[in-house]
């Protein structure tokens, strides 16, 4: 058996402070006073779950994949308020043993990991003025498959009922003019825990964002510059709009240098009279390919969708690699205990297909189960079915 561990010096030392006062503050359940009017507080989550896939590829391939995996996960998250100053702290504790099933010879590994994910300073230069810095998830627009006006990170983890999206470094001045109005200068200093399959080295970020609101209405406009010799300004945006009481209609996308490159979706959803909500959504991708396999992974060392335990080949799309897909979702709520979220993505080039199922349940006021299956169909050179044929994963959330 081989035993991998991620931690560095006195980093982990202070980190694991931390992670042991979480769980002093957290029995407490209680929020403390600080000298100068200001307060802190801790919540405390704990997440236990164990997942099987079923590889498509044979063994004896080079590309990384696991079949089993049991985890646990310690995710305390930090808050300090002052009256002109907030500050965000989430240090990450993630023990696991894996089974690999490729490349072999397949042996068991224990893994632990200590790390910080999050950690975030916003100093309130006025009442209307924000200056915030630091690591961050930083996300917007309304879409569910990914969001293409983004030019910082695109994916999400809906796919995964546990996942966290990592977080990057990023300085950001933020001026809320009105109620309706706000806008902001974003730069990403740094690539954080975010590992890019789309980029060889990280280049620097700059970006300036516009926000509109109104009544059953709203739209953002994002204007990027990329720090190298190509520079390529990018211009994105994404709007929204209620169209009856029922039906929501939005629309995202991002519009490079080169305008064959672009990206765009569009979509909608309708909210039932029982609670349910369906959603559809269509994504073109511009820089992707209609046919070919370039894309599939051929050796360990070189950048794959499944580079460690079971993220990337289904656990959420780390890129789209075809140029036009369809996407349905369904989701609803059982007696406030129960929620399932169905998810479809399906390949319009080549045919094939994803299907995601989830299920979370609240036990009690501080645990909750959860279930999530995936299904893959495709040939071995599709986007999907060509690393995994489907998984299923159950868990155990804990928070306090």
């Amino acid at each position: 058996m081989n035993t991998v561990v991620n931690i560095h010096g006195n980093y982990a030392v202070w980190l694991g402070l931390l992670l042991w006062y979480s769980f002093v503050l957290a029995a407490q359940g209680q929020t403390l006073t600080l000298p100068r009017n200001g307060t802190a507080r801790v919540d405390l989550r704990a997440i236990g779950y164990a997942r099987y896939q079923e590889p498509e590829v044979p063994s004896a391939s080079p590309i990384p994949i696991v079949r089993t995996q049991t985890a646990l996960e310690l995710r305390p998250d930090f808050l300090v308020v002052y009256p002109y100053a907030r500050l965000t702290v989430k240090p990450r504790f993630w023990a696991a043993r894996s089974k690999a099933h490729s490349p072999p010879p397949g042996e068991w590994e224990s893994e632990t990991d200590l790390f910080l994910n999050e950690a975030v300073l916003r100093l309130s230069l006025r009442d209307d003025l924000f200056l915030i810095g630091g690591r961050e998830n930083l996300q917007w627009g309304p879409s569910l498959l990914l969001s293409p006006s983004n030019p910082f990170i695109a994916e999400n983890v809906r796919e995964d009922a546990f996942a966290e999206m990592p977080g990057i470094d990023y300085v950001r001045a933020v001026w809320v003019a009105s109620y309706s109005v706000t806008a902001s200068l974003i730069a990403n200093i740094g690539e954080g825990r975010h590992d890019s399959l789309m980029e060889e080295d990280f280049r620097r970020r700059y970006a300036a964002k516009l926000d509109l609101t109104g009544a059953g209405r709203y739209a953002g406009f994002i204007g990027s510059l990329r720090e190298d010799a190509l520079r390529r300004p990018t211009l994105g945006a994404y709007a929204g709009a209620n169209a009856g009481e029922a039906v929501v209609l939005y629309a995202e996308g991002q519009c490079p240098p080169e305008l064959d490159e672009f990206q765009a979706l569009a979509g909608g959803s309708y909210t039932f009279w029982g609670g349910g909500m369906l959603s559809v959504e269509f994504f073109h991708n511009g820089p992707g390919m209609r046919s070919g396999n370039d894309f599939i992974p051929q050796a360990a060392e070189e950048p794959t969708m499944a580079p460690d335990a079971f993220q990337g080949s289904f656990a959420y799309p780390r890129a789209f690699f075809r140029k036009n897909y369809l996407y349905l979702q369904y989701h609803d709520t059982w007696r406030d205990l129960t929620e399932g979220t169905l998810r479809f993505t399906q390949g319009l080039d080549d045919g094939s297909h994803r299907l995601t199922g989830i299920v979370r349940h609240a036990l009690n006021d501080y645990f909750t189960a959860f279930l999530t299956g995936h299904i893959e169909r495709g040939s071995a050179n599709d986007e999907f079915g060509r690393l995994v044929r489907g998984s299923v994963a159950i868990g155990l959330e804990a928070v306090y």
